[in-house]
């Protein structure tokens, strides 16, 4: 009877600590979600460039932003576009705008400017403030499509797997040479992190 009791209070405190861990990777996962994009100042955009402002970043993700700038440069504008007189205010717009599209990195590149002094009228000039003109790119780093392959093994059966993902869509098929039966199967996406 005592052991029964004290077995009980084990569980009870499993169940507590299970509870605890999933509250604290839910918050984990939302300060993670609505953190802003990081503004990075670049100088230019060639790879090695990219890797000393992203050193946390793959060779493949630093081609792929390389590449996904130079396009924006040549074929658009930049997405934001702002003058202020102060660069942090700048920053943390691009970062509001970036967040509303989903955007991964915002890419910044600044040129300080001087403002033609202005004539007072008494006659004497007043020297005009600096301004800062800020061209942002945000960069999603996301991949829409991806195609897997794999094998699998139920009740003792081997399977072949192949994969294409289509956004949050993913389609799957299934084939088992040994048995000459198939099937095919389709997830979507509910969550991501």
């Amino acid at each position: 009877m005592y052991f029964t009791s004290y077995w009980k209070y084990i569980k009870i405190g499993l169940i507590a600590i299970v509870a605890i861990a999933f509250v604290w990777l839910a918050y984990s996962w939302y300060q993670e979600k609505n953190k802003p994009p990081e503004v990075v100042k670049v100088p230019d955009t060639t790879v090695s460039s990219l890797s000393t402002a992203f050193p946390h970043e793959t060779q493949s993700t630093l081609k792929d932003m390389n590449r996904q700038i130079e396009r924006a440069k040549d074929t658009q504008a930049p997405q934001y576009h702002f003058y202020t007189y102060n660069q942090e205010q700048a920053d943390h717009q691009a970062q509001s705008y970036a967040k509303q599209q989903k955007a991964d990195k915002v890419m910044k590149t600044s040129v300080t400017k001087q403002m033609s002094d202005i004539q007072n009228p008494d006659g004497s000039k007043t020297p005009g403030q600096q301004i800062v003109e800020n061209d942002y790119y945000a960069i999603n780093l996301n991949r829409k499509h991806d195609i897997k392959a794999g094998a699998a093994v139920v009740n003792g059966t081997a399977y072949i797997e192949v994969s294409y993902r289509n956004r949050e869509v993913e389609y799957q098929a299934f084939y088992s040479p040994e048995k000459q039966t198939g099937g095919a199967g389709i997830k979507y996406t509910v969550a991501k992190w």
